[in-house]
């Protein structure tokens, strides 16, 4: 059986490590088109450490 409590914490951990990437400080001075890239960076990263951690399969 699937334990999900431990696959939710290492989505959390996943998302933790991809803001982690990240400089600190405001994303609200982004422009939108600047934000857009950030979203797309961001899941990207997080989409890659979901396959490195064994999260997220094919």
């Amino acid at each position: 059986m699937v334990d999900f409590k431990e696959r939710i914490e290492a989505e959390f951990e996943a998302i933790e490590k991809a803001l982690s990437a990240f400089p600190q400080g405001s994303f609200l001075a982004l422009s939108p088109l600047e934000l857009a890239g950030v979203a797309a960076l961001l899941h990207n990263f997080y989409t890659y450490q979901g396959f490195q951690a064994g999260i997220h399969k094919f």
